[in-house]
């Protein structure tokens, strides 16, 4: 315990377990010093487990002496008592009235506890956001677009250069806001854009704001730049969204250590702390959320229907398949999807008017994969508009950070507008839906692809694309009313990930349920690692993927 606190230069309070004043003291010594110098600071409880590992253990199997002598002493509670009889502070028909107060009410609670069948929210007591369901329409998801006039504030403010004399900034982030500026002008987001519009309008909705990770501040790829960095004066640093309205709420933004396990399972526990707080944690790459594992599958996919507890907080993880090789590339977003807890043969009501709100209350958390900043946008605002908190899994883009296939139009953010689950082809083929042969779904960045190869083969016409965003709770309405649009049109899922990966395996059997027959899949082949290192290999992976996207059903012919 010595050798661990030494690491942050914590002192070391160590007291006897048996002595209950003690440990009352210590305590209140270390709560103390926390708040006074606010630093860490580590009891250490010196005691023993009376029954070994757990009650149904026999801990004299490995430790005859040793429970010899722990079963000769006194329980802490005798121990205790012992102790304020002999110095006239309670007597024995003190000690057998609290004994009996105390088993009564056990036994009343256990009584209670029987007649409980279901949960509601009011029940949950683990969190302690009073007034929050009570001031909360239940019914309702509350809007998520803004005024024209908010995005032009925050969008100006977030390329403006700060004055060289003042603040002197490394001349690739001056070209990056001239850039900015000439994309607002435009009328235009980008991804990097449409974080700024989202974080900065919560921020001015007085949503406290806390984003940690591993080069969070300017972003892996380098296309946030939220922190500043003065070029002249060593550590001076400029916050970017920290000054956008003189009241917004705070906005805490930070790079971590490399421990993913312990940043994530920090920012879990915070994000319990207030249902006015949003909390992000960002994988530098998604892969590297492997190393969190305990904390998704112990606290998180659970935090509902284990801990009792609500929790909004939003993880990135960013995603795709570039040819960087196992470590560098694949999220594993069907981990995620494995640990939904629907009912995949059960299709819900799809002439529920209140189906997204229903889905969203009783899913364990939200997994997407979103492929326009608006979407992001609108995504990550209706965090905070759902009448109760979910945790967000997101996968993110990496090439799509600043290709112009991920571009959306300012008046997208806007009152109105939305989040879009399902994304629907909008070109040539949903002109003449008849004509069409084939309906590919898919999600992410292989959107990218699909989009770029139908219009070099010509095949916008007879091909439609449709993006699934949101992957859980699973879109099935609209995805049915995709279907049904083209009715000659085969179905097929589309993912770049390899073919025992991705969301393929979640969406097939849900897409298949819906239709009553089989679907093709367009993916790489099997494979025990998530992505080769070899560029050659790559290559021929992904040709062969862009062939089976552009093969039409009829004979595996490759045009109309």
């Amino acid at each position: 315990m010595a050798d661990v606190a030494k690491v942050v230069d914590a002192p070391v309070l160590h007291v006897n377990g048996d002595d209950p004043e003690a440990v009352a003291h210590v305590a209140r010594v270390a709560i103390e010093y926390r708040c006074r110098f606010r630093k860490d600071v580590v009891v250490d409880f010196v005691c023993y487990r009376r029954f070994g590992h757990s009650e149904e253990d026999e801990p004299m199997f490995t430790q005859p002496f040793m429970y010899k002598k722990i079963r000769s002493m006194s329980t802490i509670d005798q121990i205790y008592a012992k102790k304020l009889k002999a110095e006239g502070v309670i007597t024995d028909a003190d000690i057998k009235k609290w004994e009996t107060e105390y088993q009564d009410t056990m036994t009343k609670h256990f009584e209670m506890s029987k007649k409980t069948t279901q949960l509601s929210i009011m029940d949950w007591t683990d969190t302690p956001w009073t007034g929050f369901f009570e001031a909360t329409d239940p019914s309702k998801i509350q809007p998520t677009g803004v005024s024209e006039q908010t995005i032009a504030r925050i969008s100006k403010h977030f390329c403006q250069i700060p004055d060289a004399s003042e603040f002197l900034v490394h001349k690739g982030i001056v070209r990056m806001l001239a850039n900015r500026e000439k994309m607002v002008q435009d009328g235009v987001a980008d991804w990097a854009m449409g974080e700024a519009l989202a974080y900065g309008s919560l921020l001015r909705d007085r949503i406290h704001i806390r984003f940690t990770g591993e080069d969070v501040e300017r972003g892996t790829m380098a296309h946030r730049h939220h922190v500043y960095h003065h070029q002249g004066v060593d550590g001076a640093t400029l916050r970017v969204l920290d000054s956008l309205y003189p009241d917004q709420a705070p906005y805490n933004i930070h790079n971590s250590a490399l421990s993913e396990f312990g940043t994530l399972g920090f920012e879990v526990g915070y994000s319990y702390s207030s249902p006015y707080v949003l909390t992000f944690w960002e994988a530098q790459y998604g892969d590297f959320a492997d190393t969190a594992q305990p904390v998704f599958d112990t606290f998180l996919s659970n935090a509902q229907s284990k801990w009792v507890v609500q929790s909004g907080i939003v993880v990135q993880l960013p995603h795709g398949l570039d040819g960087a090789g196992p470590e560098h590339s694949s999220a594993r977003v069907e981990r995620y999807l494995q640990q939904a807890d629907d009912d995949e043969d059960a299709v819900p009501d799809l002439d529920d008017p209140d189906l997204v709100l229903n889905q969203l209350r009783d899913c364990n958390w939200i997994v997407a994969n979103v492929t326009t900043p608006a979407n992001y946008f609108h995504l990550i605002r209706r965090q905070m508009a759902m009448p109760f908190r979910k945790p967000l899994i997101l996968m993110t883009p990496k090439v799509g950070l600043k290709h112009p296939y991920y571009r959306s139009p300012f008046k997208d953010f806007t009152f109105g507008n939305e989040f879009q689950r399902v994304i629907p082809d909008s070109g040539p083929a949903s002109k003449n839906p008849s004509g069409v042969k084939k309906l590919i779904f898919c999600s992410g960045k292989i959107a990218i692809t699909i989009s770029e190869l139908l219009q070099e083969k010509k095949l916008e016409e007879c091909i439609a694309m449709c993006r699934l965003e949101q992957l859980y709770p699973f879109p099935y309405d609209l995805v049915t009313k995709e279907c049904c649009k083209y009715p000659e049109a085969k179905v097929a899922f589309a993912q770049e990930e390899h073919k025992n990966q991705g969301p393929w395996l979640f969406c097939k059997v849900r897409i298949e349920n819906l239709l009553g027959t089989r679907i093709e899949c367009i993916s790489r082949p099997p494979s025990a690692a998530s992505a080769t290192g070899m560029k050659w290999l790559f290559n021929k992976e992904l040709e062969a993927l862009k062939e089976a996207i552009v093969r039409l059903p009829d004979e595996g012919k490759t045009d109309c």
